[in-house]
């Protein structure tokens, strides 16, 4: 950690909060994966933190919302893994991220995987954006969007508790892709820039 602040190159951007997963890896062990994007930079980045022993994490992320801070990446041949230079203090989140505009959104969130995989076949984890999608239920929960399917890792429950906030609606919808199905962490309306459901959170 100390030589990744040390060496590695900031990128100071104001980053979006995409999603964030915490999971229990063992009975007194968490970690926690957050998603950023950076609003001016573009670039996607991964801070993975543990905690022991019922400790809390050092910084808290919010999905929805914006904060300023410098990450500093660590070497890597598609660099993802960051850690946070400074504190970091949340800002007004002004919209989802320009970006994920364009002719074929879904094109270019699998040409960013692709690239990343190229470069690093052994990321095993790949943050997925995925516009405008419609979940259905065809032997298992799916992701439709523009006429591409993904397949969901995806509990019942909560593939319900989906459904039932959406209202049959599309979503944005951010997450993690594992190489064979995508797992929901957070979901958003398509006119508004805060989530309407986060993985793992009762309403």
């Amino acid at each position: 950690r100390a030589e990744v602040l040390a060496l590695g190159a900031p990128v100071s951007d104001r980053w979006f909060v995409r999603a964030v997963a915490v999971e229990e890896r063992e009975p007194r062990l968490r970690e926690r994966r957050v998603w950023l994007h950076g609003q001016s930079s573009g670039r996607r980045a991964l801070l993975l933190d543990h905690a022991f022993a019922g400790k809390g994490f050092e910084h808290s992320w919010v999905p929805g919302t914006v904060v300023e801070t410098a990450l500093a990446f660590y070497p890597s041949a598609a660099p993802l893994r960051a850690l946070s230079e400074a504190p970091v203090a949340p800002l007004h989140a002004p919209g989802l991220p320009s970006d994920d505009i364009g002719a074929d959104p879904h094109a270019t969130e699998w040409q960013r995987i692709a690239q990343r995989g190229a470069a690093n076949p052994f990321v095993s984890l790949h943050p997925l954006w995925w516009r405008d999608a419609v979940l259905v239920h065809a032997g298992r929960w799916l992701a439709v969007a523009q006429g591409r399917a993904l397949p969901m890792d995806l509990g019942e429950d909560d593939a319900w508790a989906l459904q039932a906030r959406s209202g049959g609606r599309p979503l944005h919808l951010a997450g993690e892709w594992n190489g064979r199905q995508f797992a929901p962490l957070t979901a958003w309306p398509t006119d508004a820039s805060q989530p309407l459901w986060q993985r793992g959170i009762e309403a």
